[in-house]
């Protein structure tokens, strides 16, 4: 309980309100009991409605800190609603002039639990965010500095391992990584040959890419890749039918309305 006092005439009235202020966490409130000392006024309004009155005039001042809170931090926030409440004593409302107060801030355990729960939560977050920084952070400085050529590379296999950066040197050829990190570079050939195909493939109908997967299987047994070009008229092919599907409305051309329920053949007619 924190009470501030201002000079002048001895209060010897108290009017008290109590109501539960939002937290940071949706479902989540504190329990805030304001206590008002002060000197009642000729034709003073019912004892309730001043302390109530009292809360309408604090209560923006003390929303704004409870709302960016957490319950786990309620300590705090008493003290800084002691501290909102000193910057405003004292102050006068129909029925009564308030010259002292006080204000006391309350948590059910259970709440408590709650909010210690999402603040468990919250910070597993930060951490999972802070961590997807370090690994950006850490790939980009290995793709434009440890393997921006051959030479580098070369040199960042001799260096002793870093745990900082990647916990172990690179395994494997370094000519071979420095390939891969090129041939992989957003703005490398083939990775915009390959989003220019996928733009293409999307505009056109589950027959033409049927008729694009023969065209380019063709195209590769003539360069010695008939493998490979089954596979991609096969890739094609898979697209269509599901494209398809989808078309009709089912997820998957196995999905295909049956006549078929539970091992038991029916007619059109269901029977």
């Amino acid at each position: 309980m924190t009470r501030w006092r201002n000079r002048g005439r001895e209060p010897n009235e108290r009017w008290e309100h109590r109501e539960y202020l939002p937290s940071r966490d949706v479902g989540l409130y504190f329990d805030v009991q304001i206590r008002f000392f002060g000197i009642a006024i000729a034709n003073a309004a019912q004892n309730g409605e001043v302390g109530t009155a009292g809360a309408d005039h604090v209560r923006e001042a003390f929303e704004d800190v409870t709302s960016r809170s957490s319950l786990v931090r309620w300590q705090a926030v008493r003290q800084l609603l002691a501290n909102r409440l000193m910057e405003r004593v004292p102050f006068s409302v129909p029925g009564a002039e308030f010259r002292e107060a006080t204000v006391v801030v309350r948590v059910r355990s259970e709440d408590l639990e709650a909010a210690m729960r999402v603040e468990h939560a919250r910070h597993e977050l930060e951490l999972d965010e802070v961590a997807h920084r370090q690994i950006k952070a850490r790939m980009r400085f290995l793709r434009e500095e440890c393997l921006r050529d051959p030479a580098a590379a070369e040199l960042f296999v001799l260096l002793p391992p870093s745990p900082r950066l990647t916990g172990s040197s690179p395994a494997g050829d370094p000519d071979r990584l420095v390939e891969l990190v090129r041939k992989w570079e957003p703005d490398s050939g083939w990775v915009r040959a390959a989003k220019t195909l996928i733009d293409f493939g999307d505009k056109l109908t589950p027959p033409q890419l049927v008729m694009l997967g023969n065209s380019v299987r063709d195209v590769m047994a003539r360069f010695s890749e008939a493998e490979r070009g089954q596979q991609f008229a096969d890739a094609m092919l898979t697209e269509s039918q599901e494209r398809q599907a989808s078309k009709n409305g089912w997820t998957h051309p196995a999905d295909e309305p049956s006549t078929e329920s539970n091992g038991v053949a029916r007619g059109a007619d269901g029977r």
